[in-house]
C-alpha cells in the first residue's frame, strides 16, 4: 500500500521529450511526453480498447496513437479519435494525472486530481540558488523505497559500504540525533577532528584533519536532503558558520515502482568547482559508483527478505530516524484507509 494523495518524482526532465516514456508508479503504468508547446502531459499506459500499451505507439501532435487500432487519445486521457468510427463513447477514455515541472524533476500527483496542491512539492530550491550547482540522474533500485529510505538515515553504512568513495571509520563510530519536526523526521551527526573521506580529499583539496557533518531529513511519502559537508578544524562550521566549507546538499526522491522496486531520483549540489565542468563530472562518476554500492546491497537484501519474510531482526541504536520514519508512513496509511473506508459508507 502507498500514499496516494501526494506528489512523486516520475523523471528528470531531460527525459521527456518528443517521444513516449513508460515508467511504473506505485504499480500504475503512465506513458509521459511533451506536447508541442512543451509542457509535459501524463496518462494511463494502456488502450482502454484491447489494454494494450500506449507507449508502444507514436505521437500524432499531441495525440497518443495507439499502435493496435490506431485510437488516439489527448493529454486528457480523453479518446479523440477512433478508424471508421464518428461518435465515441463517454468511456473512452484512461486516467490523466496531474503533471507539474519543478526542481529539474517531472512530478506527478498520484491521488485525487481535485487535491493537487503545487505548494506541496519538497522544496529543491538550492538547485536554483546563486552559488550552488547541481547535476542529478535517475537510478533503477530493485528494493522497496523503505529499504532505500532506511539507507539514506542510517549513514553508519558508508564506513562500510562506501570505504572507497564517501566512507571513514569515524562515521560509524559517531552517535547521531534524531529528532521529528512535524512530518520529517531529522538525523543528525557530527565528527570534529577526524581525517577527511577520499572524496573530501579529491574535491575539496584537504590535506589534514576537518570538522565533519551529515545531516539527513526525510519527510512523507519518500523525499530525503542530505545536508553533508566539512571545513578545516575548528572554523565554526558545526556551530553554523559554513559558508566558507566543502559543502554539497544530496537530494533523493525514492519513488515506488512496485513493493520490490523503486525509482531514485537524486540530484547532487555543490558550492565548490562551479565553472569547472571537470569537478561536476568527477562528482558524477564518483556518485554514480557510490549508488552503484549501494544498489548492489539494498538489492541482496530485499531478496533475502522475499527468501526468507519471517526471519527474526533486530534493531541498533542508529536505526531511530528510519523506526520514527516507517512509523510516520504507517500511521499515515492508516488514516488513508479509515478515510477510505469513511468515503465508502
Amino acid at each position: 500500500m502507498f500514499l496516494r494523495n501526494q506528489w512523486y518524482a516520475a523523471a528528470r526532465g531531460g527525459e521527456v521529450g518528443r517521444s513516449l516514456l513508460r515508467r511504473k508508479i506505485l504499480n500504475e503504468p503512465i506513458v509521459m511526453y511533451r506536447t508541442l508547446d512543451g509542457q509535459v502531459a501524463a496518462i494511463e499506459d494502456r488502450c482502454c480498447h484491447r489494454h494494450v500499451p500506449l507507449s508502444i505507439g507514436k505521437l500524432v501532435e499531441d495525440r497518443v496513437q495507439c499502435a493496435y487500432h490506431g485510437l488516439e487519445f489527448d493529454r486528457r486521457g480523453c479518446c479523440v479519435y477512433a478508424p471508421g468510427q464518428e461518435k465515441l463513447s463517454a468511456n473512452a477514455r484512461v486516467k490523466a494525472y496531474v503533471a507539474v515541472e519543478k526542481w529539474q524533476l517531472v512530478w506527478l500527483w498520484m491521488g485525487d486530481p481535485e487535491r493537487a496542491d503545487e505548494s506541496l512539492i519538497p522544496d529543491f530550491s538550492v538547485t536554483e540558488q546563486p552559488g550552488w550547482a547541481a547535476l542529478g540522474e535517475t537510478l533503477h533500485l530493485d528494493c522497496n523505497y523503505l529499504l532505500a529510505i532506511d539507507n539514506l538515515l542510517d549513514l553508519s553504512h558508508i564506513a562500510y559500504v562506501h570505504a572507497r568513495t564517501i566512507g571513514t571509520i569515524d562515521v560509524a563510530r559517531t552517535p547521531v540525533q534524531t529528532v521529528r519536526e512535524g512530518d520529517a523526521v531529522i538525523v543528525s551527526r557530527w565528527m570534529q577532528d577526524v581525517p577527511p573521506p577520499p572524496m573530501f580529499v579529491k574535491l575539496g583539496g584537504f590535506t589534514g584533519n576537518i570538522d565533519r557533518w551529515q545531516i539527513a531529513r526525510a519527510a512523507a511519502p519518500c523525499y530525503v536532503w542530505l545536508d553533508v559537508g566539512g571545513a578545516a578544524v575548528g572554523t565554526g562550521a558545526l556551530e553554523g558558520r559554513r559558508d566558507h566549507a566543502f559543502r554539497r546538499w544530496n537530494l533523493n526522491c525514492i519513488t515506488p515502482e512496485t513493493e520490490t522496486s523503486s525509482h531514485l531520483f537524486w540530484t547532487e549540489v555543490r558550492n565548490f568547482g562551479l565553472d569547472d565542468p571537470a569537478v561536476g563530472e568527477s562528482l558524477r562518476a564518483q556518485m554514480a559508483l557510490t549508488l552503484a554500492e549501494d544498489a548492489e546491497v539494498l538489492a541482496m537484501q530485499q531478496q533475502a527478505i522475499l527468501d526468507n519474510p519471517d526471519a527474526p531482526e533486530i534493531d541498533i541504536s542508529f536505526d531511530a530516524g528510519a523506526i520514527r520514519f516507517r512509523r510516520m508512513i504507517e500511521r499515515k496509511l492508516a488514516e488513508q484507509e479509515a478515510q477510505a473506508i469513511s468515503a465508502r459508507t
